[in-house]
Order: C-alpha cells, then structure tokens, then sequence
C-alpha cells in the first residue's frame, strides 16, 4: 500500500497519530500533502503573523520529512470544499491507495469535510482519533 498523509494543521512528526499508522501500514511508501485554503484564511480573517507563522512550520515538517524520506506536496484549493477532487487527484497521481489525516473537530463543517474525502476517493480513508 501507498499512503497519501493529508497535514491539516498538525504539522508535526513526533507524537503524530495519522502519520505513525501511515508509515506502519505502506509498503510502497508515503507522500504527504498539505492544502492552502487562502479563500477560508480571508474568511476567517487570518493575519500577516499567522500565515508567516503556518509557513515557517510547513518548511520544518518538510525537512523534517525529507529526512525520512517523505515527500511534502503543498497545493492551494480556495476553500475546505475543493480538498476532496485535490485529495483524489493527488492520491491517483501518486498511485496511492490510501489516505491518513488526524480526525477533524466534530464541529458540523468538519462532519460534511469528512464524508466528501470519504466518498471521493476510491481507497482506504483513515481518520485517526
């Protein structure tokens, strides 16, 4: 199996629920991703520190990858409800079969998030709590 790590905004390795089962499960490798959503930024009125601040974390989770050799794709969708057709686009491109995120608040939003990844790709889909 070949892994699609989807980082929302646990953009860690240590203590990392989704990516340790990843890893422990493929055997084809990982690739992980992580999706700017600018349009949900505006919306939710993100400010200068807080993007340069997701930035200099994306650069560190991508060395840090690197290091064990885990690509980090980094695509921009406008809003949460172009992730899915990128998820699986990315997922066919990639020849994964497999797609590894922490679960999402349960808050109504996360909910509708959760079944469009869920019914869009064609594989294995695993939140991990």
């Amino acid at each position: 199996m070949r892994s699609l790590i989807w980082f929302r905004s646990d953009l860690r390795l240590a203590d990392n629920p989704a990516l340790s089962e990843a890893v422990t499960q493929s055997d084809r490798g990982c690739v992980g991703i992580f999706l700017f959503t600018s349009g949900q930024w505006k919306e939710h009125d993100w400010g200068p520190a807080k993007v340069d601040f997701l930035l200099r974390s994306l650069s560190r989770l991508s060395t840090s990858l690197e290091r064990v050799g885990i690509p980090l794709l980094v695509r921009e969708v406008d809003t949460f409800a172009g992730a899915a057709a990128e998820l699986d686009y990315l997922a066919t491109s990639h020849d994964c079969d497999a797609l590894f995120f922490n679960r999402p608040c349960l808050c109504r939003r996360g909910r509708q998030r959760w079944s469009l990844t869920k019914n869009t790709l064609g594989g294995v889909v695993a939140a991990i709590a």
